[in-house]
């Protein structure tokens, strides 16, 4: 008996799909447009890149996106509201534009830099944003 429940158990992880977006062997039952996705997260940026027309990501690599970890919360970026950070932050600023330079040290990989630079058709705020990866820095403006 305990054979057959190994081999069960094989058969059942060797079947499990994986992730449209990231890989990842899929754990919950997510479907999107016929597309298996690993997580909420996963979803939420296939939505995004979706929506804005910018699916052609996915024909840069088999799996481009990396699953994200850590606790995000809606308060976690508040500091940019303080004066003294946004000094920091900022390298230009007039009536009607602002430019601001942000250190991203998570960025690892071609999904980050992608949506970072395609940030503009996602948002008409941002005019155009540049990345430079050895530095992890991204550039709005």
């Amino acid at each position: 008996m305990v054979i057959h429940t190994a081999i069960k158990s094989e058969i059942k992880t060797a079947t499990k799909t994986a992730c449209y977006h990231c890989g990842e062997v899929c754990v919950e039952d997510i479907n999107e447009a016929d597309k298996k996705i690993y997580c909420e997260g996963c979803r939420q940026v296939y939505l995004l890149l979706n929506e804005d027309n910018l699916c052609s990501y996915y024909n840069f690599d088999k799996n481009p996106g990396l699953k994200a970890k850590g606790k995000f919360i809606s308060a976690r970026f508040a500091y940019l509201d303080d004066k003294s950070t946004a000094e920091k932050i900022i390298q230009f600023s007039s009536e009607t534009q602002t430019n601001v330079t942000f250190q991203l040290p998570q960025m690892h990989c071609s999904s980050c830099m992608y949506l970072l630079e395609n940030l503009h058709r996602i948002n008409e705020g941002i005019i155009k944003s540049q990345t430079n990866f050895q530095r992890k820095e991204v550039y709005y403006f």
